[in-house]
């Protein structure tokens, strides 16, 4: 584990056990960075943001790039989460959205979110990712008749004003049906189905995302954590703790573990 309070840097730490962890034998770590070198974009942290970015940024703008990664691809959040790819608005349900903003404002955030839905499993498609991506389908469900006809509105609602098809959509599901199909239990009172997210293995969507990106050339640099970051003459020093990254731009995506000494404004 890292703790800002206790740790300085994120480096030198071992990988945490997980169900995930046991399910998958970890890749030997890439080597880590040494001497001096150069890159146009530097990305620090490889978990999906970072790694996600410099595909993107190969693929689509043929931009070189270098991700720097503390410890080992897997170690952070990315691969330690509940594996859900669906749709999440927070503590603000849709119609509460349009109510505090408008319909056009709601169903843009609706559609980024079924897209990025999209977009994961698209590229597990692609890239032949071995991540166990389950039967689609998301299940909320009531454990009251009050939260029941909550979701029965949600449900009308997302049907109505924002799903664009049936696979984007959402799916009421009474108490008689849910007891049937899914699970009998005296607390379930119903459901609302979101029928496009999905459950899958987030460590080995990881690193499937790895070698994708290997794929495309981008290096990634583990067990190089930052210890500074210095500017000068237009250029970005990374420096670890075996060699230095002199980089045109920087894209932080270390989340909860960044912490870097820097001369510069973040």
């Amino acid at each position: 584990m890292y703790d800002p309070l206790i740790n300085s840097h994120p480096n030198n730490q071992t990988f945490a056990p997980s169900y995930w962890a046991s399910t998958q034998v970890l890749p030997a770590p890439t080597a880590a960075l040494s001497g001096c070198q150069q890159t146009d974009v530097a990305i620090v942290g490889g978990g999906y943001t970072g790694l996600l970015t410099a595909y993107y940024l190969a693929t689509e703008f043929n931009i070189e790039c270098h991700v720097l990664e503390a410890n080992q691809v897997g170690f952070g959040a990315s691969a330690r989460n509940a594996g859900f790819v669906l749709k999440g608005s927070g503590r603000l349900g849709y119609a509460a959205m349009t109510k505090r903003w408008d319909l056009a404002t709601t169903k843009g955030i609706f559609d980024e979110f079924t897209q990025a839905v999209a977009r994961v499993d698209g590229l597990i498609k692609q890239h032949n990712i071995a991540c166990e991506p389950q039967e689609a389908g998301y299940l909320k469900v009531a454990h009251n008749p009050k939260a029941l006809v909550s979701l029965q509105n949600a449900a009308n609602y997302i049907q109505q004003h924002l799903a664009d098809s049936q696979d984007s959509g959402a799916e009421f599901i009474s108490s008689q049906d849910f007891r049937a199909q899914y699970l009998d239990h005296h607390q379930a009172y119903g459901a609302l189905r979101l029928k496009d997210g999905f459950g899958l293995n987030p460590l080995k969507l990881l690193l499937g995302y790895k070698s994708m990106v290997q794929n495309q050339g981008v290096t990634i640099s583990e067990q190089s954590c930052v210890l500074e970051w210095i500017e000068e003459g237009g250029k970005h020093r990374l420096i670890t703790d075996k060699g230095e990254l002199i980089a045109n731009k920087v894209i932080m995506a270390g989340n909860a573990y960044t912490q870097v000494n820097s001369n510069c404004r973040f």
